[in-house]
C-alpha cells in the first residue's frame, strides 16, 4: 500500500462528527412531516457527501440514510421503532469502512445514516 493512502479508520471519527453536524443542521427542530422528509433525506446527503469530499477527497462514498417517525402510545411513552439492517460489500478491508450513525435529536424522528467509503 502506498505510503500516502488513507485509512478509513483514520478518519472514521471526523466522518462521524460531520455526519452529526449535518443532521443536526438538517433535522433539529423540525416536525416529521412525510410529505417533506424525502426532500430533508436528499438535502441531508448532498450535505454529508459534500462536506466529506471537502474533508478528504481520497474516497469514493455512498451514504444511506433512513427516517423513522417516532409514535407514542396511549399513556404518551415513546413507543421504540423497530427496524433490522444489514449491510455487505466486498472490498479492500485495509483501506476502505462504513460507519452507522444514529440521531436522535429530535422528539418526532431518529435519523440512522450509514456511511460507505471505498479508498481511490
Amino acid at each position: 500500500m502506498p505510503q500516502d493512502s488513507v485509512v478509513f479508520e483514520d478518519i472514521r471519527q471526523e466522518c462521524d462528527a460531520l455526519i452529526r453536524q449535518v443532521c443536526t443542521k438538517m433535522f433539529r427542530g423540525k416536525e416529521y412531516n412525510q410529505t417533506n422528509v424525502a426532500t430533508w433525506i436528499s438535502q441531508a446527503n448532498e450535505g454529508i457527501i459534500k462536506l466529506l469530499r471537502e474533508h478528504n477527497g481520497s474516497f469514493k462514498y455512498l451514504v444511506n440514510t433512513i427516517v423513522l417517525q417516532k409514535k407514542q402510545n396511549e399513556s404518551g411513552e415513546d413507543q421504540p421503532n423497530v427496524i433490522d439492517m444489514a449491510a455487505e460489500c466486498y472490498w479492500n478491508q485495509s483501506t476502505d469502512g462504513e460507519l452507522t450513525v444514529q440521531w436522535e435529536e429530535n422528539a418526532q424522528m431518529s435519523v440512522i445514516v450509514t456511511l460507505f467509503a471505498c479508498a481511490l
